[in-house]
């Protein structure tokens, strides 16, 4: 009886290597919307690693300013840095300049370059006389913010401003002196991944 199982058994084997089964009933089928989320995963890992390795990322200094209306009718940008700060930034480096009350989303950011930095720490009444606001000088001597550093708006004479901004033409109306505004001043490029992976990206400074 244990011979016939054994000879039944090495025959149903033998059958099934004579005739396979077909290969897509052993295979699971791939669902075609896993299919789809792998390729656009893919496709977005590699753009962000493109990215990561090509893109660039500037940093620099963030500060407080004010815009000052001379008498000859030269519109002039005082922004205020720590003394560390002043020693990084050179004469003829770009800077981007946000006018408080003028939403960035619709008008964007003045093009300006740095015309010089003052060599000296400014006293009190020195800030004063620049910002005539108390509370606005008290705040940038809290943060050691005692050096002026002299900005210029790129000019662009089309625009109602007389200035280049980045995203439109500005408002449509000449800025008034005493004006707040916020001042950033690039100074260091970096690949994105140098932040991750600081062995893999590279960082320099931005020369004027």
């Amino acid at each position: 009886m244990s011979d016939d199982n054994s000879s039944l058994f090495r025959q149903e084997a033998l059958d099934r290597l004579q005739t396979p089964e077909r290969l897509d009933d052993l295979l699971t089928r791939v669902n075609p919307h896993a299919s789809l989320f792998f390729w656009v995963g893919a496709c977005c890992l590699l753009v962000f690693v493109v990215w990561g390795f090509l893109g660039r990322v500037e940093t620099g200094i963030d500060t407080q300013a004010v815009g000052l209306q001379e008498s000859n009718g030269h519109y002039q940008i005082v922004a205020f840095v720590s003394p560390i700060e002043a020693s990084q930034i050179k004469a003829q480096q770009k800077a981007y300049v946000s006018v408080e009350g003028l939403p960035k989303e619709r008008y964007g950011l003045v093009r300006a370059r740095v015309l010089s930095v003052l060599d000296k720490v400014m006293s009190r009444e020195e800030m004063l006389q620049l910002c005539a606001d108390d509370v606005y000088v008290s705040m940038l001597l809290s943060q050691n913010r005692r050096v002026a550093v002299y900005i210029e708006p790129e000019p662009l004479p089309t625009n109602p401003t007389g200035w280049a901004w980045t995203a439109s033409m500005g408002p449509d109306f000449k800025l008034r002196t005493g004006v707040f505004m916020s001042v950033s001043i690039p100074l260091w490029v970096s690949t994105p991944v140098y932040y991750v992976f600081p062995f893999l990206g590279n960082t320099h400074a931005l020369n004027p």
